[in-house]
């Protein structure tokens, strides 16, 4: 594995940017203040935010499904994806395969065909070969459903900024996050037999799995591509490959299926224009390591997660892996309570007047991190399974909790996304990082 980022990456962000109401071109101004010209100054991994008031195509699972096949946003729930294609499913495993009309038979297969080339390619014994086969494979998708080729609000942001010469990004990082196939898996809506519209659907089977997860490969790539023009190094973050209750049935069909999907999109990262990253909330499964170069999941609530973990974290981080944890809390209850815990009013707004406060919270979020460095370099631990400070320091990166979106619509402060840019990169200071 060789992650292809800058040894002084050492910040990064998840999830939506929200800012306060405005127009749209002040949230696209504001937007690139904060996640393309901050980040340029202080010489730290560039992301392309995903930007929900804009409208409910670019919320996260929106702004993955939009433009694939076969799926539209249902009239109740606009911010849901749904299939058009009934779907039948195993109520007992919730496993679900695809039931294709006549009508749409041809053009279903003709995409099925074009995602198994796809995925062909990342096996190819020949790496020219390989990529010829994808990129033919990509070609086909995009003739098929034009709507593929679409690029998000944050992305186009980017290329703007490089095109109109505002920012250089070679040999820059610039990090883009896609909502993975188990997480659009789970909330998209789908047509049960009787032709209503159901949610949760866990994991399809394979006709339906290798489709849909390859139809999302198909556009992280073309989103990768259309980035890498411009000389700077694509970080590509898949949204929660696994979810907690998958890894509690170990070795059931669905936690299997999960990684076989990823296996499916990731076994081959040569084949890939870009760094593979995932994030999680709860749980680490150790397996998914072997397919990923840069691992964010939740400290801030999750630090105990690298305890029983550590050889595991060890490996990663020993061949070229970024363990990228996340401190800095997004969930507006868990903010006004980490206030009220270093002796404030548990009022969100104090962090913008306070700055004694503000310090104290910061060293909180901080505490987070140095939990895991701890963990890791437990004298007590195994040598195959402790670490140096030295080696877990070079593998390490601070980000926020598990995405800003989570602020959308306190009203307490609406301005606490924007805040947290500047937070996190104190967090990232104090525990020596930058």
């Amino acid at each position: 594995m060789t992650p292809r980022i800058e040894a002084r990456d050492k910040v990064t962000f998840i999830g939506s940017l929200f800012v306060p109401p405005g127009t749209q071109g002040e949230i696209l101004g504001v937007a690139f203040d904060l996640s393309v010209h901050k980040q340029m100054e202080k010489g730290q991994m560039i992301v392309a935010p995903q930007l929900p008031q804009l409208g409910p195509r670019y919320y996260m699972n929106s702004e993955a499904m939009a433009g694939l096949p076969f799926v539209s946003f249902h009239s109740e729930s606009p911010a849901d994806p749904c299939y058009d294609l009934q779907v039948t499913l195993d109520d007992g495993a919730r496993l679900g395969d695809f039931i294709v009309p006549d009508s749409k038979r041809e053009l279903f297969d003709q995409i099925h065909a074009a995602c198994i080339s796809l995925a062909g390619g990342g096996y190819a014994r020949n790496p020219s070969e390989g990529i010829r086969m994808r990129d033919e494979a990509l070609s086909t998708l995009v003739s098929l459903c034009p709507g593929m080729a679409e690029l998000p609000v944050g992305i186009q942001i980017i290329i703007e900024a490089a095109e109109q010469g505002r920012i250089d990004l070679t040999n820059r990082t610039v990090k883009i996050q896609i909502a993975g196939p188990i997480n659009t898996a789970y909330y998209s809506k789908v047509q049960n037999e009787s032709g209503e519209f159901e949610d949760k659907l866990i994991v399809r089977s394979y006709e339906a799995l290798a489709t849909h997860s390859l139809l999302i490969l198909a556009r992280s790539i073309l989103w990768a591509k259309a980035l890498e023009k411009y000389g700077c190094n694509v970080v590509c973050s898949f949204d929660e490959p696994c979810f907690k209750y998958l890894d509690q049935e170990r070795g059931g069909p669905r936690l299997r299926t999960a990684l076989d999907t990823y296996e499916l999109l990731w076994a081959n990262p040569d084949y890939l224009p870009y760094s593979r990253m995932i994030h999680v909330c709860d749980v680490i499964v150790p397996e998914f390591l072997e397919y990923v170069d840069l691992l964010n999941w939740d400290v801030y609530k999750n630090a105990e997660l690298a305890a029983g973990n550590e050889p595991a974290l060890k490996a990663f981080i020993l061949r070229g892996g970024r363990l990228v944890t996340g401190v800095v809390p997004t969930n507006p209850d868990d903010t006004r309570e980490l206030i009220k815990q270093i002796g404030g009013d548990g009022q969100i707004k104090t962090l913008f007047k306070d700055n004694e406060l503000r310090t104290a919270f910061v060293q909180a979020c901080a505490a987070r991190v140095e939990k895991v460095i701890k963990i890791l370099t437990n004298e007590k631990l195994p040598p195959d399974s402790r670490m140096t400070l030295e080696e877990v320091m070079r593998g390490l990166m601070v980000s926020p909790q598990c995405g800003l979106g989570g602020m959308l619509g306190d009203v307490d402060a609406p301005e606490y996304s924007a805040l947290v840019y500047d937070l996190i990169y104190q967090v990232a200071a104090v525990v020596g990082l930058i």
